[in-house]
């Protein structure tokens, strides 16, 4: 009894799946992204399905890719963290460690509040494919993990000490860091704090210290000065008086007025290279670049050379 059940589940999945296809084929995003929360196991992993056909319209209205492809990719990424077998990192008690045995790479994946982090979700499919550790950090305060991280340490020097520990006892020497947005921030200060190889930040927070007028339409920034005004930082000027920065790709929505002013601050430093996603208003420039096949060449320029 429990093979026909399972064994109709799985039809029915493959049935939802062919729909949500079409109807993106069709240019129906918004039913289609409706019915792709149909294909997760957790209603935590509704969101994520949502933003994943969201940022497929975005691509193929830009002409980022070709319909179809864009389409495939969708929908190879929603079998696959809809599947049992799709690790969803579970960071509540502190950072989740995803062992590579062997691996000398370990990647920093950073995330805010959210129970099921998209970063943490998706991302997982390609590190798993790659031989390498991948540590997820969640920040549930969704201070740009600033303020102190569960399991690590109530203050941001202990916690860059508590993950060197970590990539230590993995025998990573290698270390990188990434993040999406406000966790962008996290990535390029804790990169240069743990020494990293290298960061891949998409459409990251560069500075909190901006001006009363700026910060107000940025609700998170806006609290850390209210609530932790000595926190308040700029990532510039560590990279600037770091002695072996690590290198960065940041990558944003050309057409994003905030990220791209935020994204080019950073262009003055050596070995940064800026990533520009041509025609993109949109603040996801992370879910456009992996609906497009361009995140894995992102995730290997950032390892580098061997």
């Amino acid at each position: 009894m429990s093979d026909d059940r399972d064994s109709g589940t799985a039809e029915a999945e493959r049935g939802l799946l062919a729909r949500v296809r079409e109807m993106m084929a069709a240019g129906d995003y918004d039913g289609a992204a409706a019915a792709a929360t149909g294909l997760m196991r957790s209603p935590a992993l509704r969101p994520i399905a949502q933003r994943l056909v969201a940022a497929c319209r975005y691509a193929t209205e830009l002409r980022f890719q070709r319909p179809a492809e864009a389409t495939r990719m969708v929908t190879g990424l929603l079998e696959d963290i809809g599947s049992a077998g799709h690790v969803i990192p579970e960071t509540s008690g502190g950072p989740q460690v995803v062992e590579s045995p062997g691996s000398d790479r370990v990647v920093f994946v950073f995330a805010g509040a959210d129970q099921a982090p998209f970063a943490h979700v998706v991302v997982q499919s390609w590190l798993r494919r790659r031989h390498c550790h991948a540590v997820y950090v969640r920040d549930p305060r969704s201070q740009f993990a600033i303020t102190g991280l569960p399991g690590l340490a109530p203050d941001l020097a202990g916690c860059i000490a508590g993950l060197r520990r970590i990539a230590d006892g993995l025998g990573a020497t290698r270390r990188y860091c990434l993040g999406y947005s406000a966790n962008g921030y996290s990535a390029l200060r804790y990169g240069v704090g743990i020494a990293a190889e290298a960061v891949l930040a998409f459409s990251p927070v560069t500075s909190l210290d901006l001006k009363p007028d700026v910060r107000r339409r940025f609700p998170m920034i806006h609290r850390l000065h209210q609530e932790n005004p000595h926190l308040v930082d700029d990532v510039l000027p560590h990279y600037r008086r770091a002695e072996h920065p690590p290198r960065l790709i940041i990558v944003y929505g050309a057409e994003n007025r905030s990220d791209r002013w935020a994204a080019q601050r950073m262009g003055v430093l050596p070995g940064v290279r800026l990533v520009p996603v041509p025609g993109l208003a949109d603040h996801d420039s992370m879910g456009v670049c992996m609906v497009s096949r361009r995140f894995g060449p992102l995730l290997d320029e950032m390892f580098g050379p061997g």
